[in-house]
């Protein structure tokens, strides 16, 4: 299976002031600071064998993952929860909405030109090995 990570946490620079520790002075320092983000993942594969009758047949398939820290799913699944509930008892008059039901969509962090440019090239590779090249 290949994977090829789309999107990276950012490093910044951040600045941090004289201060005193104990009777210690500590001067001015930058620090690199790692910014988490939903990063975009695109993994692939592609498999084949034999069918019925020994036919070839080709088995590939691609995937989308998004990195989530637990903090983030969390606070998604507060909102979504009160979002079904809300949209529950809107609809009250018509039945029950199976609120466990209810759906959420989980996006990346916007990406720059260069990450999309590189989005747009791992999917064209990755279906072009997956399911094989388009004519």
């Amino acid at each position: 299976m290949a994977r090829e990570q789309i999107t990276h946490n950012r490093i910044l620079d951040e600045r941090i002031s004289q201060q005193t520790y104990g009777n210690h002075d500590v001067p001015d320092a930058i620090v690199h600071r790692e910014e988490q983000r939903r990063n975009v993942h695109i993994e692939w594969n592609r498999t084949g064998g034999s069918g019925a009758l020994g036919v070839q047949h080709d088995i590939g398939w691609v995937q989308l993952g998004i990195d989530v820290s637990i903090a983030d799913l969390r606070s998604m699944l507060a909102a979504a929860e009160a979002e079904a509930e809300a949209e529950a008892r809107k609809l009250a008059h018509m039945g029950d909405l199976d609120t466990e039901a209810w759906t959420i969509r989980v996006t990346s962090d916007v990406m720059d030109r260069r990450e999309t440019n590189l989005a747009i090239a791992t999917l064209r590779r990755a279906r072009d090995v997956a399911y094989g090249k388009d004519a």
